[in-house]
């Protein structure tokens, strides 16, 4: 039985439901080793809160590849997880080694149970995300970034604004530019409507 559970964890893991093209396989594992990162493999809505931020954070291509500059923004914003700077300590000690597989990733603690189970659903979901059958707004608003309560100190001294998020174990913030040019369209909105729409007798 552990057998067979264990080769069925091992093929969710090497082979999705769905096919993928390789820049999206790329982007869904670059997801799920953020997403472990920074809240571990219990907590779906903060995968949903990194896609939230990716979609927002991303500048749109001219030449359509929006899989790819999304990706080339998580590789930025994430830097060590994704191995383009040096880790020292942390998480990003074993997250920056996770792939597709069900074996545990070079680096995890020798005290902690490696539960590939857990790592195949966050998997799971950041390829979904990526394939577009999964939508799940965690935060308010336009989140462009993430923190903890560590990182709280220097989003604020960046001019970065708080959200309200739910059942996050980090904190979704927005630009206050993005805010202000949210409200203009809102309140723009707001008065044509108003003066386009008669009002009943």
């Amino acid at each position: 039985m552990r057998l067979a559970l264990s080769l069925s964890i091992a093929l969710s893991i090497a082979a999705p439901a769905y096919a993928q093209s390789a820049t999206e396989a790329t982007l869904g594992l670059a997801i799920a080793k953020v997403c472990a990162n920074e809240a571990g493999f219990n907590s779906p809505a903060d995968c949903d809160l990194i896609w939230q931020a990716i979609q927002n954070g991303a500048t749109p291509p001219r030449d359509g590849r929006v899989l790819r500059a999304q990706l080339a923004w998580l590789r930025a914003h994430s830097r060590r997880v994704l191995g383009t700077r040096r880790c020292l300590r942390g998480n990003c000690l074993w997250s920056r080694n996770l792939r597709r597989s069900s074996r545990a990733p070079e680096g995890w603690p020798a005290s902690a149970r490696w539960r590939p189970e857990a790592w195949a659903a966050m998997l799971a979901q950041a390829d979904a995300m990526v394939a577009g059958t999964r939508s799940v707004q965690a935060c308010e608003g336009r989140p462009i970034t993430w923190g903890g309560s560590m990182d709280r100190a220097g989003a604020i001294r960046r001019g970065l604004v708080a959200l309200a998020c739910t059942q996050t174990r980090n904190v979704g913030y927005a630009s206050p530019r993005r805010l202000a040019w949210r409200v203009r369209v809102v309140r723009s909105s707001r008065r044509t409507t108003s003066t386009s729409t008669p009002t009943a007798p």
